[in-house]
């Protein structure tokens, strides 16, 4: 189990980078200056804003949120601070 555990390792920081790296690659090759992201409130629409806002700014973007009523509040919160709102 451990091996496996052990292959499963990502350098977090590092995908990030590739990520944004990724974001930034694809707004050039498209001719775009900015994003409109849906979010719903979970887990992973707020890692998508926190991936956005580090690869454009937060200047070049809008947020569409929709939150459901059974979004955890840490991460309803974590969201709204993330987006200023």
């Amino acid at each position: 189990m451990n091996s496996i555990l052990h292959e499963l390792e990502l350098d977090i920081p590092a995908v990030c980078e590739e990520i944004e790296t990724l974001i930034k690659d694809k707004m050039i090759e498209l001719l775009k200056n900015g994003a409109v992201v849906g979010l719903s409130g979970g887990l992973d629409s707020t890692v998508t804003a926190f991936l956005v806002v580090q690869s454009l700014g937060t200047e070049k973007f809008i947020f569409l949120i929709f939150l459901k009523k059974t979004v955890n509040l840490s991460i309803k919160n974590m969201l709204k601070s993330l987006l200023d709102i």
